[in-house]
């Protein structure tokens, strides 16, 4: 008896469960009414085998919207949430070029005014913001906000991540100049002279030259963090190669 019972209840229970789901005509029903909200939290009511253009239309149609109506009540903390649920929820709005433009041009603005008072926090949304859809041309400009608001030597660590190209005309910033010669030229065992080697040594070598010879004879760290890679890559000459050849003479 207490099987049948048990039986009667999980048949009636799966039965309420299909009578919430939401057809596609619910889901238009909504997206006529601008009801963005409800239309996210049903969309995943459709079957896998019934998600057709129509629906994936749907999906990009209320992201956009929900986003819009978040964006005017200027509430960042349910607009992060926003993003980091319905973006793993609907993968395939990181294809969607114009709204991840929206995202981008969002979190530009709001990692620009978050800077300016909360680095530790900051630097730890901020990494997890550009990892979901790392957008290059937005975390250069993130690194220039760094080194003009907070340090030279923290932005390194952006500007690697930005991974500038010398075709973009990036490689001629004068931020990012002065954030690696920083790098460059502080204590070896800091952690922001990896990205700094990287970024002098990488794309922007040829226009960055100028950066390392400054470093070598700038002081002693400069000397002993450059000088291996400077003399491998024929990065400098004159007294800085002169310097480079005893630091490794002597070593």
């Amino acid at each position: 008896m207490k099987l049948l019972l048990l039986s009667l209840s999980f048949l009636f229970t799966a039965f309420v469960s299909a009578e919430n789901l939401y057809s596609m005509a619910d889901l238009k029903a909504l997206e006529k009414k601008a009801q963005w909200q409800e239309l996210l939290t049903h969309l995943s009511d459709i079957k896998p085998t019934q998600r057709d253009p129509a629906w994936e239309k749907l999906v990009n149609v209320s992201m956009s919207g929900r986003f819009t109506q978040l964006h005017t009540e200027s509430n960042s903390s349910k607009i992060f949430e926003f993003f980091d649920k319905y973006l793993a929820l609907y993968p395939s709005v990181l294809q969607n070029k114009e709204f991840m433009k929206k995202r981008a041009d969002y979190g530009l603005d709001y990692y620009n005014y978050c800077f300016s008072y909360n680095d530790k926090e900051c630097h730890k949304e901020y990494l997890g913001f550009v990892a979901l859809d790392p957008n290059k041309k937005q975390t250069f400009s993130i690194a220039k906000i760094i080194r003009r608001r907070m340090s030279d030597v923290r932005a390194n660590e952006y500007f690697d991540l930005a991974r500038p190209i010398k075709e973009s005309g990036q490689c001629d910033d004068p931020d990012l100049a002065e954030s690696v010669f920083a790098g460059l030229t502080q204590k070896p065992h800091r952690k922001e002279v990896k990205p700094a080697l990287r970024l002098a040594f990488g794309s922007c070598h040829d226009v960055l030259k100028t950066i390392i010879k400054k470093a070598i004879r700038h002081n002693d760290d400069g000397i002993t963090n450059t000088c291996d890679l400077a003399v491998k890559n024929k990065s400098v000459t004159g007294i800085a190669l002169s310097k480079c050849k005893r630091y490794l003479e002597g070593k």
